[in-house]
């Protein structure tokens, strides 16, 4: 590994043992991904043939990307969010931007792609995409050589994919908006060889995930994969997508639904209070366990068919024996060894063999 990736490794492992959860550690992070600083792994170990099909966009793809972001993606969530120059021109707003342009696609190709692909070649694959939107990651497959239908339950990201595809020369890529919910109304079994709900599960209500991941299991023939990806895992102590808060992710709805106005995250402790709908607080993200699988697929945790885990894959830095990260893992690990491992990393980024 060159040194630069080392330093930066040992940075990252570092901080995430000794500087505290909380608004500090965000605020320090959005500045300097606002300034440019990016916090996506090295291409490093990527193999050559991976890499080989990555589409560079040129400053012009970038511009037309950056307005279809502004007006569908962002201009998407004014409820939210307000004025959408206003907020791109705050810090977190910057850093936001930066990370839909250009940083989930190199995070993705650095970390998803090469995991994915080793399960399973991409190349001549068919893969059901649920939580598509604005195509970071429908591009990251589709240049190995997927066939992908991104589906998502917003049209209007939708638009965005099918903009960053064609402006990547992507022409293996269907689109269609749909609720993960009704999957069996719309696809046939064994039409995918991958379903991955990609940043997908977490935001969804109790029956509606109930529904996606029992359809999902149901349409894949004997072989097929069934993957989990950014999934902020319920067990987890730091809520560090939505609420930006320790133990946020243990909280009852009903009573995270009261505490969201004490939480530091912008927008969001102004948004969910007492009384508003179970749908709209579920669009902010909650957290997963492995509960939700058992209870969907009627499977025992410890028979869970666990084809293989992203955090293992890559063995990350931040899950040394030296970090709070690593030390509270070994704990909850201790409390459950049945389960399969890579239900107790902090997302759930886990593939199943159906």
């Amino acid at each position: 590994m060159p040194i630069i990736d080392r330093l930066r490794a040992s940075a990252i492992s570092w901080g995430d043992s000794l500087l505290p959860p909380g608004p500090l550690r965000t605020r320090i992070t959005d500045m300097a991904r606002a300034r440019g600083v990016t916090f996506a792994p090295s291409s490093h170990g990527v193999p050559d043939e991976l890499q080989a099909r990555h589409v560079v966009f040129d400053e012009a793809s970038i511009e037309q990307l950056l307005v279809a972001l502004k007006e569908d993606y962002f201009g998407a969530q004014t409820e939210e969010f307000g004025d959408v120059e206003e907020y791109l021109a705050t810090d977190t707003g910057k850093a936001d931007c930066r990370d839909h342009l250009v940083e989930r696609l190199d995070r993705n190709r650095a970390t998803v792609i090469p995991w994915l692909d080793h399960l399973k070649s991409l190349d001549g694959s068919r893969v059901l995409e649920i939580g598509a939107g604005d195509g970071a990651s429908t591009v990251a497959m589709a240049e190995q050589g997927a066939t992908v239908l991104a589906t998502d339950v917003n049209e209007r990201f939708l638009r965005v994919n099918a903009i960053r595809c064609k402006l990547a020369g992507l022409t293996d890529v269907r689109f269609e908006a749909m609720n993960s919910d009704t999957l069996s109304a719309h696809v046939r079994r064994g039409e995918y060889d991958v379903i991955v709900f990609f940043a997908a599960l977490e935001h969804m209500t109790f029956d509606e995930r109930m529904a996606s991941l029992r359809m999902a299991w149901e349409l894949l023939d004997p072989g097929g994969l069934l993957v989990v990806i950014e999934t902020p895992n319920r067990l987890w102590y730091l809520d560090d997508h939505t609420a930006m808060t320790p133990f946020f992710h243990w909280l009852p709805d009903d009573v995270a639904r009261r505490y969201a106005s004490y939480t530091p995250r912008t927008y969001y402790n102004s948004g969910p209070v007492d009384g508003v709908d179970d749908v709209p607080f579920a669009r902010w993200g909650r957290g997963v366990s492995f509960h939700d699988f058992v209870l969907a697929l009627g499977i025992p945790a410890p028979q869970l068919p666990v084809a293989g885990c992203l955090h293992e894959y890559l063995d990350l830095p931040r899950w040394r024996r030296h970090t709070r990260d690593g030390r509270y893992l070994r704990f909850i690990r201790s409390l459950a060894p049945e389960v399969p491992n890579g239900f107790f990393y902090s997302y759930l980024d886990i593939a199943l063999r159906r």
